[in-house]
């Protein structure tokens, strides 16, 4: 037997919140690993998308939204729900009575079919009052009804906070998940720096930026920041001109055994207790392959870093991971 509107909105009221997020099948187990450690919200994974238990929409959108590390950028949509049915009709069971509806649902087929099924004088996608959120997985319909502000819009950034590289982000990202707390007294030696996104970043954070690229920036170069046009295995005398750095970045696309090698000859450069990140380029395919480059990299820096730590960003490419240690 069917129940009435008011008998459902009594379940609802007392039904736990999940969500489920939409986002690129190659970021899913990387966003599930992230939402743990840096937010505390533990989830799993169903047919690349992640699903969170028990937590209000509320409360995750703006733990969302908060976030610096800006993680919303991979998230495509959110669906929150209160209930899972395999059967179509259900997903249309709510009070709809005075309420203007906007319809997030997925996949295509089935946001196609509920507008067509829904009363057009329900619908406007832009001056909504509540929006029905339904998704499908499993051949099953997970689906709520919910005031228009916990509508899930991704954040715009503003034109002036647009970075020129992607590479902006994985340093960024870095800082936060390693817990790297940039001092405005630092001096940064940044190896491999063109386009300039982590000069972009850094540079209103730090004293002073030493870049070293024979390529040119696609940025203006800040006044903070001295540009040596040249590798960074051919710059060492001009370098040791320098007072010692606080912290060393590099992002080249080298063999990691070549990076390392070039480190190495840059280890004097840098202080005691001076920090480094560094991107790992993952030359290999094959799973136990790119564990193997990993493990060797890790272990020949031992030799002169400590407190190795290791990740796949959410920015780093499926090719990549990031290190952060610390001198020696």
């Amino acid at each position: 037997m069917k129940q009435s509107n008011s008998t459902k909105q009594e379940l609802i009221d007392k039904k736990d919140h999940e969500i489920i997020l939409h986002t690129p099948p190659n970021h899913t187990e990387r966003l599930k690993h992230y939402l743990k450690k840096e937010m505390n919200i533990p989830s799993k994974t169903v047919n690349n998308h992640i699903f969170i238990d028990k937590i209000e929409p509320k409360l995750f959108l703006q733990k969302l939204y908060e976030d610096k590390a800006k993680i919303w950028r991979y998230i495509d949509r959110v669906y929150p729900f209160q209930f899972k049915s395999k059967k179509y009709k259900d997903v249309k069971d709510f009070d709809f009575e005075g309420k203007t509806i906007r319809v997030v649902a997925h996949p295509r087929k089935l946001q196609k079919k509920l507008l067509g099924d829904l009363k057009e004088d329900l619908l406007n996608p832009k001056t909504f009052t509540h929006f029905l959120s339904c998704i499908k997985i499993n051949k099953k319909y997970h689906y709520g009804f919910y005031p228009r502000e916990l509508y899930y819009k991704k954040p715009k950034e503003q034109n002036e906070e647009k970075p020129t590289s992607r590479a902006y982000y994985k340093i960024l990202e870095a800082t936060q998940i390693f817990n790297l707390s940039l001092k405005n007294n630092w001096k940064v030696l940044d190896i491999g720096s063109a386009p300039g996104g982590w000069i972009e970043y850094l540079e209103d954070k730090v004293k002073s930026i030493t870049a070293v690229d024979p390529a040119e920036l696609d940025i203006k170069t800040p006044k903070n920041t001295i540009h040596i046009k040249n590798k960074a295995e051919d710059s060492v005398k001009e370098l040791q001109k320098q007072a010692k750095f606080d912290l060393l970045t590099c992002d080249i696309n080298k063999d990691p055994k070549e990076t390392v090698s070039i480190l190495e000859e840059l280890t004097d450069l840098i202080k005691p207790e001076a920090h480094i990140i560094m991107t790992i380029k993952i030359i290999y395919k094959g799973k136990n392959k790119k564990k193997k480059l990993v493990k060797e990299t890790k272990k020949a820096l031992k030799e002169n870093f400590k407190d190795i730590q290791i990740e796949w960003l959410p920015s780093n490419s499926k090719n990549e991971r990031t290190i952060h240690a610390i001198k020696k």
